[in-house]
């Protein structure tokens, strides 16, 4: 709850989160009951202890939350995604982003994924959909000893070693992506992240292509 709940901004800073966390301790209820305190406080034990702004601003994000709750009980799961992903404003908030475009694209990619559960009714598809997306830890933590499977981007892994590296997606509107095309610095860039991603590689590298891609809701055929 506190990594969305001031993304997009709404005006709700570390401080007042701090005291968010504090409060629902103090209480022994979860961050997301204590926000229903706000609008429901029992007792003057249980007073909120922010200013009108933040209690206001607290109260709208809770709001929005429980009518996504409510919606994922009617809307099928990539009906619901779109929905968070308008209601929230968080198209606007990644495409003000510096890399706001690339980052776009990976949301695209994600709703591409919700659509393989959209056979199953709503909130059904909603749970297993969350079950097969994993939020992966940052890569500063890494445990190399462990001795499994590492999932990460050619950014993150500037820096590390493995024994054997797995490079997927080698194919032309993929690695290269199709929007560096026609812009010579871009395929320049996109080089030199495949050449860092073959350099990571202590024995063996594997370069590796899909036959056929579900990409942004069509199949497609890339070249390698």
């Amino acid at each position: 709850l506190l990594r969305i709940i001031n993304v997009p901004g709404r005006g709700i800073g570390q401080r007042s989160l701090s005291q968010l966390s504090g409060w629902a301790k103090s209480m022994g209820v979860s961050q997301y009951e204590a926000l229903q305190l706000i609008t429901e406080p029992e007792g003057d034990e249980h007073q909120p202890p922010f200013s009108p702004r933040i209690s206001k601003a607290l109260a709208s994000f809770l709001k929005l939350i429980d009518g996504f709750r409510a919606r994922s009980q009617e809307l099928d799961i990539a009906d619901l995604f779109d929905a968070v992903v308008k209601g929230s404003g968080y198209k606007e908030y990644i495409l003000s982003q510096m890399d706001g475009e690339e980052r776009w694209d990976n949301i695209l990619e994600l709703r591409t994924v919700a659509q393989q559960y959209g056979d199953l009714k709503p909130p059904d598809g909603l749970t297993a959909f969350l079950e097969g997306v994993t939020l992966v830890s940052d890569v500063d933590g890494l445990d190399e000893s462990t001795g499994g499977v590492t999932l990460i981007t050619l950014h993150q892994a500037k820096g590390l070693e493995f024994p054997v590296v797995f490079i997927v997606g080698v194919e032309e509107g993929i690695l290269p992506h199709f929007k560096s095309f026609d812009d010579p610095e871009q395929m320049e860039e996109e080089r030199r992240l495949c050449y860092v991603g073959i350099t990571r590689a202590k024995r063996r590298v594997y370069l590796v292509r899909a036959f056929r891609r579900s990409l942004r809701g069509s199949s497609t055929v890339n070249k390698p």
